[in-house]
């Protein structure tokens, strides 16, 4: 809900503190900064939607849209605290594992947050050892299935790809070098139990790892408990845990 007495407040203390003027500005830039976000938005969704269907054309898939999870099944205790679910861009994705410096065959992919499985289809590019996707939302885990079973019909090797009916918090990382890759998938509550999990199962089984973000909004957080940027591109972060001592 707006709290409209207080946008008046602070509307009365920019007008003595900057005139008519002063105010009238700042509500002009405001507008400005909106209307600009508006079309950017715009233009993103546009760019999606064609982005999707191209991609489940080819196919013969769904993994298309922007997924609400408010009225999905959710397994574990983080229903409020997801973010919708939104499929990786495939241009993104090859330049988030192109920053990668590593023999795949050594490493197991693990897609935090796999949603209908697009970042799984598009791993299977690399000739990682494994292909992890844990999903909370059944709806999502159930219609990943069913596009694997398409993409196998179709004469894909899907065999690599394991998906996996789970809170992302309560999931045990394999003891094995592992990319963990997460598009945007969490709040800042559960990020910190992942980044948590992710520092304990390293702590156990010390191993290379590395994380690929994508949208990385909460990378503070990964950097506050001591993880190494490796590098930052256009719409990732690639990160790796603290040297342990």
């Amino acid at each position: 809900m707006i709290d409209w007495r207080r946008k008046l407040t602070t509307a009365r203390e920019r007008f003595h503190s900057h005139g008519l003027r002063g105010l009238m500005s700042h509500y002009a830039d405001r507008l400005y900064s909106l209307t600009r976000k508006k079309k950017e938005d715009a233009k993103w969704l546009v760019h999606k939607e064609r982005v999707d269907r191209l991609f489940d054309h080819k196919y013969d898939i769904d993994t298309r849209g922007i997924t609400q999870l408010a009225e999905l099944q959710i397994s574990g205790r983080n229903r409020l605290h997801g973010i919708a679910h939104i499929a990786s861009d495939p241009d993104e994705f090859s330049e988030a594992l192109a920053s990668l410096q590593i023999k795949h065959e050594d490493f197991v992919f693990i897609d935090l947050g796999s949603g209908k499985g697009r970042a799984l289809l598009l791993a299977l590019h690399f000739p990682f050892r494994r292909i992890i996707g844990v999903e909370f939302a059944l709806e999502l885990h159930r219609i990943a299935q069913a596009n694997l079973i398409r993409v196998a019909a179709a004469g894909t090797d899907v065999d690599r790809i394991g998906l996996v009916h789970a809170d992302a918090t309560e999931f045990e990382l394999p003891p094995e070098p592992s990319v963990i890759y997460l598009y945007n998938p969490f709040n800042d509550l559960v990020m910190s139990a992942v980044i948590e999990s992710v520092l304990r199962s390293h702590r156990e089984h010390p191993r290379p790892i590395r994380i690929i973000y994508a949208n990385p909004f909460l990378e503070k957080l990964w950097v506050e408990r001591g993880f190494v940027v490796l590098k930052r591109g256009n719409t990732f972060s690639l990160l790796c845990p603290p040297v342990m001592g």
